[in-house]
């Protein structure tokens, strides 16, 4: 068994310092930090809820938030991101362009299919 005073001699290393490779990456900390900055009620204090219900609407992407108790609370959510919204420099032309092509490819094929179905009619019987 060593001896306590042989222990309290014992230099202690202090902890090595990591150096990372790269400062893009942050370091690693085991606790993944919660911001929670978004809040339906802003700065309403909603007083004795005792049920959250949600429906979804008509319009893409929004759904809404009831909440009752005490206090009613209604509000309609939409995400920060509006990955179901068209860029203000979307190239509309090229979009109109490949919807003709795409009908133009149609009646093209169709029409083709139609007169090789009545040829194989015509020669089969």
């Amino acid at each position: 068994m060593p001896d306590p005073a042989e222990l309290e001699e014992e230099e202690v290393e202090p902890p090595m310092e990591l150096q990372l490779k790269s400062d893009r990456f942050p370091v690693y900390d085991p606790v993944i930090p919660s911001f929670d900055v978004r809040f339906l009620t802003y700065d309403i204090n909603l007083v004795g809820l005792n049920k959250l219900q949600t429906f979804s609407t008509k319009l893409e992407s929004t759904s809404q938030v009831f909440a009752y108790g005490h206090d009613l609370f209604l509000a309609r959510i939409r995400p920060d991101n509006k990955f179901d919204m068209i860029d203000e420099d979307f190239n509309y032309a090229l979009l109109f362009l490949g919807i003709v092509v795409l009908f133009g490819v149609n009646y093209a094929l169709s029409s083709f299919m139609k007169k090789e179905k009545s040829k194989k009619e015509f020669l089969i019987h």
